[in-house]
């Protein structure tokens, strides 16, 4: 069972949602020397701490050490912050369908990027990419009028959380053929089965988390 802290009723976390998104940053970047969770994640908040969303500012004070309402990592090292963010990912690897948890690796991994001759191109990470494949694999026989490579970009459409990383239907249509019209139809069906799929997988990681602390039950 996960650390109890004095915060949304002895949990850690707010919610699923906040969970997820909370471990999965956390485990994207790997410890180096010199260069642990926490202290990480502050300096690359520091940096824009002026563009912080209110979540994102809630979740900097937290990492200070000050509880914030919703998240509080004060009191524990950086390898118990890992520890704990690493059993949220776990609980999606080995208590969901295989469907379910490709969906939340889709919405909640990383996004990579690398500067090219002074440009930062985008994209998913490797990880990400694969969950998209196989959701892609899973959605075709609901999608016969589209483009077998088409449906990747149609999933990619829905989990971009990067002005950089979003594809348009108008790229789709030049891309693959097909009219704009035919890709805004089948990305209502994709857009429909993600929902489906990612109730399902919050709903199931919901009972496990209030189980194990990791989330209060809800009131």
């Amino acid at each position: 069972m996960l650390v109890a802290i004095e915060v949304n009723g002895g949990a850690i976390f707010r919610d699923v949602g906040h969970a997820l998104h909370t471990a999965y940053l956390v485990i994207a970047n790997e410890p180096r020397q010199g260069c642990v969770t926490r202290s990480l994640l502050l300096q690359a908040m520091m940096v824009g701490r002026s563009k912080l969303t209110p979540e994102q500012a809630e979740w900097f004070e937290s990492l200070k050490g000050s509880p914030a309402g919703s998240i509080d990592f004060s009191g524990l090292s950086d390898d118990e912050i890992r520890a704990q963010c690493a059993m949220v990912v776990a609980a999606v690897n080995h208590h969901l369908p295989r469907i379910e948890a490709m969906v939340v690796r889709a919405r909640f991994g990383a996004t990579e990027y690398e500067d090219v001759n002074g440009v930062r191109r985008y994209a998913f990470s490797h990880e990400r990419a694969m969950a998209i494949r196989e959701l892609s694999d899973w959605l075709r026989p609901f999608l016969h009028n589209v483009p077998v490579m088409a449906v990747d970009g149609l999933l990619a459409r829905q989990f971009a959380n990067h002005m950089k990383t979003k594809v348009s239907v108008r790229d789709l249509a030049a891309a693959f053929g097909c009219s704009k019209s035919t890709y805004h139809r089948a990305s209502a069906v994709v857009r429909g089965h993600v929902r489906q799929l990612e109730a399902s997988a919050h709903q199931r990681l919901a009972r496990h988390f209030v189980e194990q602390g990791i989330i209060p039950p809800r009131g």
